[in-house]
């Protein structure tokens, strides 16, 4: 059993896939396009692409930085991620982790 841990940052998004007893297997890292939600989820999806073809993965969590409303998965805010701002957790990950990105994909906002 694999898991994958994704850091979403401000500049840089890391990734890395460990083993069930912890131990980094491997890692990537790509910048964050913090402006473009289209292209951060790309970035996401490539990268959780990279690491699932090493090993199957149990299970993916993912950190980010700002405000997430705990009763709607809306992030409220996010410090230096501006297109992270008003947007459904859940259909960010949905997409990315499916390993494809349609572009006609509608990401669903709080506004």
């Amino acid at each position: 059993m694999h898991y994958i841990g994704i850091d979403i940052g401000g500049t840089t998004t890391k990734a890395g896939r460990v083993d069930a007893l912890g131990a980094i297997a491997e890692s990537v890292k790509a910048p964050t396009p913090a402006e473009n939600l289209e292209n951060l989820i790309d970035t996401i999806g490539s990268l959780v692409s990279r690491l699932a073809a090493g090993a199957p993965v149990s299970a993916v969590g993912v950190g980010i930085p700002g405000l997430r409303n705990s009763r709607t998965g809306i992030i409220q805010t996010s410090p230096h991620i501006p297109c992270l701002r008003n947007v459904f957790m859940w259909s960010i990950c949905r997409i990315a982790f499916f390993f494809t990105t349609p572009k006609s994909t509608s990401i669903p906002s709080a506004e």
